[in-house]
Formats: C-alpha cells, sequence, structure tokens
C-alpha cells in the first residue's frame, strides 16, 4: 500500500540521518548559536564567533543554518591559515540547509570567524555550529 510505502520511506530516512550523525550524539560538543542581521547594504561584517582556549584549536563538526535572505553567500572561515570551512549560497528555494558531519580544524590559537556579502535588506540568518576545542 502506498501508505506503507511511504512510512517505510520515512523509517529508512530517519535512520540515515541517525546513522550519519551517530558519532556526533556520542561526542560533548560545545554548540555556537546566534541570530544574524545584515545591514542595510547586504552584509554582515567578518566578526569572532568563537575563540579557542590558550594552547588549543577548534575543531567544527557540524553546521547548521537557515536565512531570510535568497541570495549572496554566508562564509565561516578560519582566516589565520586560510581555511574556507563553510560557504552557503542561499537560492529562492534554498532558505534552510542542513550540514553534514565534518572534522575541519584552525591551526592553535585561531578564531573562527563569520562573515556575509550580498545577503539583501536587513536579513536574518541563524547559524549554528557544534565543535571542540583539541
Amino acid at each position: 500500500s502506498t501508505a506503507a510505502s511511504n512510512s517505510k520511506l520515512v523509517e529508512d530516512l530517519l535512520q540515515s540521518i541517525f546513522d550519519g550523525h551517530e558519532p556526533l550524539l556520542r561526542e560533548q560538543l560545545k554548540t555556537f548559536t546566534n541570530e544574524f542581521l545584515s545591514s542595510s547594504i547586504g552584509v554582515i561584517t567578518s566578526q569572532t564567533i568563537i575563540t579557542p582556549p590558550t594552547g588549543k584549536k577548534i575543531s567544527v563538526k557540524i553546521i547548521n543554518a537557515s536565512t531570510e535572505s535568497s541570495g549572496g553567500v554566508y562564509n565561516l572561515d578560519f582566516l589565520t591559515s586560510a581555511i574556507k570551512v563553510w560557504r552557503y549560497y542561499p537560492g529562492a528555494n534554498s532558505s534552510i540547509w542542513q550540514g553534514a558531519v565534518m572534522h575541519i580544524e584552525g591551526v592553535v590559537d585561531e578564531e573562527l570567524k563569520f562573515s556575509a556579502t550580498g545577503v539583501g535588506n536587513t536579513r536574518k540568518m541563524f547559524l549554528q555550529v557544534g565543535y571542540e576545542f583539541k
């Protein structure tokens, strides 16, 4: 039946999501969350969102975001080491983005920076970053 088939599809999807994130569920991750608002010219100036303790480095594990914007680019970077951690290019039908499991590290004592350009006049962006210090 169609209902049984749909139920099986949902069950399989939920299991695949759990399987992909299971290692994260066992870790003691720290989480950064914030809602940002772009300026009247569609910019969020570069700002530090996570600073590691002295002698440690940040290891980014997962990123989730949602935005009102339908254009531009959102950036998450380790600027000192020139590591582009994440880019989000929202389109007309992609206002929500679910991140994949990752393991991206900066260098010791390096901050994680967030910025955006061309995202529209006073548009909100909610950002969640799961990370740990190493």
